[in-house]
Formats: C-alpha cells, sequence, structure tokens
C-alpha cells in the first residue's frame, strides 16, 4: 500500500491495481487528481472525474482490490475503513465526539489512523480508543502538530512524498507516528 498526503487533508490510497483519493469534500483541488476511487466524508452532488467512482455514502464495496466501508458516526460526516493489501486503513473525518462502544466495535482492528487532530483532546481520547499500529495526523495548523507529539510522546517517521506499508512494517508493541512534510 502507498500513502501520499497532497495538503488539505487530501491522501490517496494505492494498491498495484487501483488509486484511491481520500478527501474531506470533492473540490476544485481534488478535480485535479486522477484515481479510481474518490472517497469523501461530505456527500457531494459534483459528478466524478473521469469516469471514477465516487463514495460519499454508507455502505460497503469492493473495487479493484480496495475493500471501503463507510459509516455515518457524525452526522454528515463520514467516516471510512479502507482495506487492501491486508491492511486496515481508517479515516474518521471531522472528529464531533467521542465513539461509543458500537462505533468502536465496528472498527474491529485499525492497522493505520488518519487522525484529524484539530480538537486536540477529543483526537486523543479517539486515539487511546482505537489504538491503531500507526496513526498519521493532520492539522491545518503547525501547532496541533506539535501539541500532539507532546501529548503522545513518540518520535515521528518523516515521510516527503509517498509512504510505501507493508503489512510486517506494522508494529504491535508500539504505535507509530507519522508525519507527511
Amino acid at each position: 500500500m502507498f500513502i501520499q498526503y497532497f495538503k488539505n487533508k487530501i491522501f490517496k490510497i494505492a494498491n498495484k491495481n487501483s488509486s484511491l483519493v481520500l478527501a474531506p469534500e470533492q473540490d476544485e483541488k481534488t478535480a485535479k487528481l486522477k484515481a479510481d476511487i474518490f472517497v469523501f466524508s461530505i456527500r457531494s452532488e459534483t459528478p466524478a472525474p473521469d469516469k471514477s467512482f465516487i463514495i460519499d455514502m454508507p455502505g460497503e464495496c469492493d473495487i479493484k482490490g480496495i475493500f471501503i466501508h463507510g459509516f455515518n458516526f457524525f452526522g454528515k460526516n463520514l467516516a471510512y475503513l479502507i482495506n487492501t493489501e491486508n491492511i486496515t486503513l481508517c479515516a474518521l473525518g471531522r472528529l464531533e465526539k467521542e465513539l461509543d462502544d458500537q462505533q468502536i466495535e465496528k472498527l474491529d482492528v485499525v492497522d493505520v489512523l488518519i487522525l484529524d487532530i484539530s480538537k486536540l483532546s477529543l483526537a486523543l481520547k479517539i486515539l487511546k480508543q482505537i489504538e491503531p499500529k500507526m496513526v498519521i495526523p493532520v492539522s491545518s495548523k503547525k501547532q496541533n502538530l506539535k501539541n500532539f507529539l507532546d501529548e503522545v510522546r513518540v518520535e515521528p517517521r518523516e515521510i516527503i512524498g509517498k509512504l510505501n506499508l507493508k503489512k510486517k512494517d506494522l508494529f504491535d508493541e508500539k504505535m507509530e507516528v507519522v508525519l507527511f512534510k
């Protein structure tokens, strides 16, 4: 699995056969990107670019070796589990409240968590609830990232470009923090 960050909380996730863009909502920035699948946290009425497949509602689908399960955890904002190459990635979108036991159960085991840390105390509580093997914190403010790193007390791995991730790279004993530059 490859993970690439494009600013504004936009990620591209790819396996050998296909690619997926994960973004809060469809806009001019995502329209410029190319992928087989576009996954948005907020429902969009705009058509998919270039015959791509858009996912912006709860449900399950399997497209070209990428399994996607969307959940309506936070009102209009959707959360997603994305599984490819035996790695489960979770993107919760904009956080509004702690997860309840039923929501945690739906997520099951999360290898990689993309976590919006704009609401730091809430993000830290959810991080403890999910206990991923790897977390990718995202925020539009550098101070939020600094505060997050101070709280979790884990030396981050800084990535320039793409993160090439294999299941064997994920450690069970301690969580890894990845920062995209």
